[in-house]
């Protein structure tokens, strides 16, 4: 029989690109982690590895395809401020979004995030962020729930279309 005759004997072809590096190698390793070490790039702890644009472990076995393109994402450094303190981590996020919940932080619509959530982490980055809150906020006899990151009742208040005018008043 001559089954084996039917199956590719050539490696697939796989392009590596570190940063502005870009290399097509043949390899019969079908781990990223080997793959890049076999062909002299060290990744680091933080690093992330893109196999066709999607975020993939750099120690499980390629999918079987003709052509894999191999992307090494360097980490880079993010200097988080938040209400809580500053801290320094390293992150290969994509974007500032990414690198938050990255972290542990579940974002919202209402939470103050500077550079905005969706830019691109393409060097060392300061970013600000302030959690909104949940408020209460009784108008007369009626009780309004709200979420809000703003420094101050009155600014609360005006994110909720609730602004103070004229006589009115806040507590605290």
């Amino acid at each position: 029989m001559l089954l084996n005759a039917c199956q590719s004997t050539t490696s697939p072809s796989i392009t590596i690109i570190d940063g502005g590096q870009v290399q097509v190698v043949a390899s019969d390793s079908r781990v990223p982690l080997v793959l890049l070490t076999q062909n002299g790039i060290t990744p680091q702890q933080a690093d992330r590895v893109l196999v066709n644009g999607v975020s993939f472990p750099m120690d499980q076995p390629l999918p079987s395809v003709d052509s894999i393109q191999l992307q090494l994402r360097r980490a880079v450094e993010l200097t988080l401020t938040t209400p809580l303190g500053t801290q320094t981590l390293q992150t290969s996020a994509s974007t500032v979004g990414q690198a938050l919940t990255e972290v542990g932080y579940v974002l919202g619509a209402a939470d103050l995030i500077d550079p905005p959530a969706e830019t691109p982490i393409t060097t060392s980055l300061n970013v600000n962020f302030t959690p909104a809150r949940d408020l209460t906020v009784q108008i007369g006899a009626d009780v309004v729930n709200i979420r809000s990151a703003a420094r101050t009742v009155g600014g609360a208040l005006a994110e909720a279309g609730i602004p103070l005018i004229g006589f009115d008043t806040s507590s605290p």
